[in-house]
């Protein structure tokens, strides 16, 4: 058997910037606030740090909305600050990889302010401009992410933009040779300053499509709930017949790894990827084919509503049917995106919440023990729950202010952040919680810095994590009895 890749087994911890570490008390977490903390996560035995966007951004998505790539948003740090956390990570025996965005910017982006003037200008066709229909509507049916039409009228060019999430994160046209080439001057900058790896933020949304633009089909089997995907129109639709999973994405996944082998180290591609009707692992299967990237993070274990012991089982099959025996698959149980694991997993396990800790540790145990790498989330060596009771008009994310009273009603937790940077997840450490008075006393017990109780669990996640990286000499899955059927 060849030598595996460090990411092939990797256990890698998330950083979302703004809610980490705040360095100098304005209730942003910060880069140097990162570097204060690196001590701590190398002892927690993990191989690499994911961090979040923290771009030069307008902050409306907050920095998935990008207007320079290769800038560190001010309320951040700076470059400076980036390379002195980089060093320490890389001393620390860590690899670094951070979130790329490559299917859209910020309507701030000198690219759009450009192109958005008229229809002879430079950048004219750098973004997806359709005239409208002869009444004056979209050119078709799609819809955000977030909610509404994926259209915008711009007035000056007399045409719409498409956006697949917020009217101000217009999607980049990577039919144009210029835009491709753009970005892919993006990589090397990081890759320079010693970056070991992206991850490739819904890469499966980059759009390469031309005027006349083919409508989705409806979904067949949506069912309205009080779970997200059961409230949107957005997920009334079958996207990847048309809106989504397009050929000309592979273009740029062969454009990124041809720039990564360039470089020593072994620098590691992911892609955040999903499919309609279950597809995750087939469109995984089309990500990492050969010259293509090396891994997908998929969200068959990140359900909203939770998943059942059998929910779990299937989930698992399904990857070791499609990856047993490679490095290619990447599992989480918590992220930004959703409501942390010690929160919407007990319901649908039928625990307790005095078995909230004892579940935390099994899912670690059964996530680091699986195929591939898996991503730990910030606070989830906590047992971090969901804190559920921030008022609405607290909130900031555009998206959680819109779908939270329901949320709230049904006992769901809202997203706020960005698209689902929950809530719940605000600090793992922090000095001064003025900037978060309101949060329930239990939560701040848990944070490291404030009188935490948590090292028992911490000395246990230590010795999972430990085992983890001992075993970290093979592909196949370590518990046979969680993939049997």
């Amino acid at each position: 058997m060849s030598e595996l890749k460090w990411w092939e087994t990797a256990v890698i911890y998330q950083i979302y910037p703004r809610s980490y570490q705040d360095s100098n008390g304005d209730g942003i977490g910060d880069l140097k606030g990162i570097t204060s903390r690196l001590e701590y996560i190398a002892a927690l035995g993990v191989d690499a740090i994911w961090i979040s966007p923290f771009f030069m951004s307008p902050q409306r998505d907050f920095g998935y909305d990008i207007s320079n790539y290769c800038d560190i948003n001010p309320e951040y740090g700076t470059l400076a600050d980036f390379d002195e956390m980089i060093e320490k990570i890389h001393d620390l025996g860590m690899k670094l990889m951070i979130d790329i965005v490559p299917a859209h910017c910020s309507d701030l982006h000198p690219w759009f302010e450009e192109s958005r003037q008229s229809r002879d200008n430079p950048k004219a066709d750098w973004f997806h401009w359709v005239d409208p229909n002869p009444d004056g509507t979209v050119p078709n049916n799609w819809l955000s992410f977030f909610g509404g039409q994926a259209w915008s009228w711009e007035p000056r060019r007399q045409q719409y933009y498409l956006h697949n999430f917020l009217s101000e994160q217009p999607n980049l046209n990577h039919a144009n040779s210029e835009v491709r080439e753009a970005l892919n001057q993006v990589a090397p900058f990081w890759f320079d300053r010693g970056v070991d790896g992206f991850r490739l933020d819904a890469v499966h949304t980059i759009n390469g499509d031309q005027a006349p633009y083919l409508d989705n089909t409806a979904n067949p089997n949506f069912v309205p709930g009080h779970l997200p995907q059961q409230q949107q129109p957005f997920f009334r639709q079958l996207h990847d017949v048309a809106q989504l999973n397009q050929p000309v994405i592979q273009t740029f996944s062969e454009n990124y790894r041809k720039i990564a082998d360039e470089y020593d180290g072994d620098r590691f591609l992911m892609g955040e990827v999903d499919g309609d009707k279950g597809r995750a692992m087939e469109v995984s299967k089309t990500f990492t084919d050969t010259g293509r990237l090396h891994a997908t993070y998929n969200f068959d274990l990140l359900a909203w509503g939770g998943l059942s012991v059998v929910g779990l089982r299937d989930a698992i099959n399904n990857a070791v049917d499609a990856f047993n025996g490679s490095g290619r698959l990447c599992f989480a149980f918590s992220n930004h995106d959703v409501p942390r694991s010690a929160t919407r997993q007990l319901a649908a396990l039928g625990l307790s919440p005095e078995q909230s800790d004892a579940m935390q540790l099994l899912l670690l145990k059964l996530e680091t023990c699986l195929i591939g790498s898996s991503c730990v989330y910030q606070g989830e060596e906590l047992g971090l729950e969901d804190v559920t009771d921030i008022p609405v008009e607290q909130m900031q994310d555009p998206w959680g202010v819109k779908f939270a009273p329901e949320f709230f009603g049904t006992g769901h937790v809202p997203h706020a952040d960005g698209l689902g940077k929950i809530q719940s997840t605000r600090w793992v450490f922090n000095s001064s919680f003025d900037v978060a008075s309101s949060i329930q006393p239990t939560f701040k017990a848990r944070c490291i810095g404030h009188g935490s109780n948590r090292w028992i669990h911490l000395s246990t996640i230590r010795e999972i994590l430990g085992l983890a990286q001992k075993s970290a000499g093979h592909h196949e899955c370590q518990y046979d009895e969680c993939c049997k059927r």
